[in-house]
């Protein structure tokens, strides 16, 4: 029965363990890097002749090994805290700069609408108005005294 139940508890705590690839996330969102860098192995070979002598053939073979390049929880606070601090300063000078091409342009439209304003002539249209004004005002009289008639309209 004790062998049963050791049994069982030992099932249960490997179903409730981490996965492997879990680990290997974690791992990398840490900042470990799996590289796999080539080494050279040399292979000697050894050829035996007919006069007795032996003769080596070297031959070069690459092997990709895996290599684990570790870093400290430090280490990657540091790489963080540098890349922030870069960023924010990258975002400070974009900010100088958008709040110049902003300026710029809020000068050149102000001096537009000052050169709009100037180019347009409201005195003429004014003069017009008060002419139009006159001439409506003449023939509406003109009109109206037609109407005055005593056999009737126009």
């Amino acid at each position: 029965m004790i062998v049963y139940a050791v049994f069982l508890s030992v099932i249960i705590y490997h179903l409730s363990s981490c996965s492997p690839t879990y680990h290997l996330n974690k791992f990398h969102k840490k900042g470990g890097k799996i590289e796999c860098k080539g080494d050279t192995t040399t292979i000697v070979k050894t050829i035996k002749g007919k006069d007795g002598k032996d003769s080596l053939i070297y031959v070069p073979v690459t092997e990709y090994v895996p290599q684990i390049e570790y870093k400290t929880k430090w280490q990657v606070r540091f790489d963080n805290k540098r890349f922030k601090d870069s960023l924010n300063a990258v975002r400070r000078m974009y900010k100088d700069s958008v709040r110049t091409v902003v300026k710029t342009e809020k000068i050149k439209g102000k001096t537009e609408v000052k050169v709009q304003r100037v180019k347009s002539r409201w005195w003429l249209w004014l003069i017009i108005g008060f002419a139009l004004a006159h001439v409506i005002k003449w023939a509406w009289t003109l009109i109206s005294a037609f109407r005055n008639f005593p056999n009737g309209r126009i």
